[in-house]
């Protein structure tokens, strides 16, 4: 998918000889996301920093917008995502509602990253 660039990681490195592994490379479109810079003073903080990664996540995959495979009820979602609107109770299952979305247009299961 996206990622092909990036293919370089994976140089000199045991996995790159598994032809298994290979076969998986590219396959499937990948989130990832890092909690490392969720170090806010309070709650409220901390709400409008996820809020902020969510927004780059739907940022970075906006042909989703544009997709014919998802809903309205879907696209207002993830617009709400990508401008910061969100309320919380949406924000508590945004990456699996983005995930869904992901799923539903690259017709393919989505994987995950967490660090940290």
């Amino acid at each position: 998918m996206k990622e092909k660039e990036n293919a370089y990681l994976f140089d000199n490195l045991e996995i790159s000889n598994d032809c298994d592994a290979l076969l998986h490379q590219h396959a499937y479109p990948v989130v990832f996301i890092t909690l490392k810079d969720m170090k806010r003073a309070d709650y409220k903080m901390q709400i409008e920093k996820f809020s902020s990664i969510i927004s780059d996540i739907v940022n970075a995959n906006s042909e989703l917008l544009n997709s014919p495979m998802l809903n309205t009820a879907q696209k207002n979602l993830l617009t709400q995502y990508q401008n910061e609107t969100s309320t919380i109770s949406n924000l508590m299952d945004a990456l699996f509602k983005i995930s869904i979305c992901m799923q539903l247009h690259f017709q393919k299961k989505v994987i995950i990253l967490i660090d940290e």
